[in-house]
C-alpha cells in the first residue's frame, strides 16, 4: 500500500532506524547503497555515520542499610503502601543522584558523569561490550550474587567518546536489523577518563560522611574474579597494577546506557557529512525532516531523552512556521 504526504514527511524512527528507513529510501552514502543494489536517490555520506553513544560501568559496595532491595521492593507490605497509600520503596527511583565531572583541566565541558543508585543489579544490567577475552566471566564477577543483598551503585559515565560509529545495512530487506558499529572505547582517551571515574567513585565510598553507611570496597566475588583474564582489581588507586586491572574490568563489564545519538546530523550545507539543516530538512530532499537524537551533531553531556523532547518541540514550531 502506498500512503502519499500532501505537505511533508516527518521521520522519528531512533538514531539506529532512521538512518535505516533513509537508506532504504535510497538517500545515503552512494557507494553503500550500490553495494546492496538501492537505487541512489541522494548521495549522502553522513546518513548512518558518526554514531555517539554514552557508557557506563557499575561499581556496587557493600550498604550497611538503607539501600532498595528485591526482596523489599516486590514485598507485600511494599506493594500495598504504595497502592494504597502511594508512600515507601516503590516511590523512589533508585537513581537518588547523579554529577558531571571534568577529569582534567581545560575541558569545556564534563567529560564524565556519576550515577548514584541505591540498589543492586543483575547480571542483565551489564552487557558485555565483547572488548575483552572472557567479557563474561569477568562481568560475573560484579554481578553474580542475590539481589536481596544490601548494596548501592556509584556508575562512571562516558560522555564524550573519542571515537564515532556506525549504523549500515545488511541487506536492501527492510525486515534486516541494521548493523551497528559503535566503536566503544577505541580512543585511548576513552579508558584515562574511565579510569578517572573509577578512582573518583572509590574515593567517595570511602570519604568520612559514608562511613556509617559502607566499607569502601567494591563487591567483587573473590572466587569468580580470581579465575577470570581481569583478576581481582585493587580498591588502592596507589596499586601498581590498578590501571591494568581496571582496564579490563572497563573492557568485561561496561555497557551501554542505550542513548545512541548523531546519525543524521545536522549541519550547513558546505558540511559534506550533514544530513539535515537547522530547520531539520534533509538536504536534497524536498518535503522530509527528521526529528529525533540522530541529528544532535554531538551527544549531549548527560541522558538525551529531555533534549530529544526539546528537538521535538523546536522542530513542530518550525514546522507549524514552514507551513503557515
Amino acid at each position: 500500500r502506498r500512503v502519499k504526504a500532501r505537505k511533508e514527511v516527518i521521520l522519528s524512527a531512533s538514531a539506529v532506524h532512521t538512518p535505516k528507513i533513509l537508506m532504504l529510501s535510497g538517500i545515503g552514502p552512494k557507494e553503500h547503497l550500490e553495494e546492496h543494489g538501492i537505487e541512489v536517490k541522494v548521495d549522502l555520506p553522513g546518513v548512518g555515520s558518526n554514531l555517539q553513544d554514552h557508557t557506563f560501568l557499575h561499581l556496587y559496595f557493600n550498604a550497611k542499610n538503607g539501600s532498595i532491595t528485591q526482596g523489599e521492593a516486590l514485598s507485600v507490605r511494599s506493594l500495598l503502601n504504595y497502592y494504597l497509600r502511594k508512600r515507601g520503596t516503590l516511590t523512589r527511583t533508585g537513581l537518588e543522584g547523579t554529577a558531571f565531572v571534568r577529569t582534567r583541566e581545560g575541558l569545556p565541558y564534563p567529560d564524565l558523569q556519576l550515577h548514584f543508585v541505591s540498589s543492586l543489579g543483575s547480571s542483565s544490567d551489564s552487557t558485555n561490550l565483547g572488548h575483552a577475552e572472557g567479557g563474561e566471566r569477568g562481568a560475573a564477577a560484579f554481578h553474580g550474587w542475590n539481589r536481596n543483598d544490601e548494596s548501592f551503585d556509584i556508575a562512571p559515565t562516558l560522555l564524550h567518546p573519542g571515537t564515532t560509529g556506525t549504523v549500515r545495512l545488511k541487506s536492501s530487506s527492510p525486515s534486516e536489523p541494521p548493523a551497528v558499529d559503535p566503536r566503544y572505547l577505541d580512543h585511548p582517551d576513552d579508558m584515562k577518563t574511565y579510569l578517572a571515574g573509577v578512582r573518583l567513585a572509590l574515593s567517595i565510598a570511602k570519604t568520612p560522611i559514608m562511613r556509617p553507611h559502607t566499607d569502601g570496597l567494591p563487591r567483587v566475588l573473590r572466587g569468580v574474579c580470581e579465575g577470570s583474564p581481569c583478576g581481582c582489581p585493587p580498591s588502592d588507586p596507589e596499586a601498581k597494577d590498578f590501571d591494568e586491572r581496571w582496564e579490563c574490568v572497563v573492557r568485561a563489564a561496561a555497557s551501554t546506557v542505550y542513548h545512541p545519538a548523531g546519525t543524521a546530523k545536522m549541519g550547513r550545507s558546505s558540511d559534506r557529512m550533514a544530513v539535515v539543516d537547522s530547520r531539520l530538512r534533509v538536504f536534497g530532499v524536498r518535503g522530509l525532516r527528521v526529528v529525533d537524537a540522530s541529528v544532535m551533531p554531538t551527544i549531549t553531556s548527560g541522558n538525551t531523552n529531555a533534549p530529544t523532547i526539546m528537538v521535538a518541540e523546536k522542530a513542530s514550531d518550525m514546522i507549524k512556521e514552514d507551513l503557515a
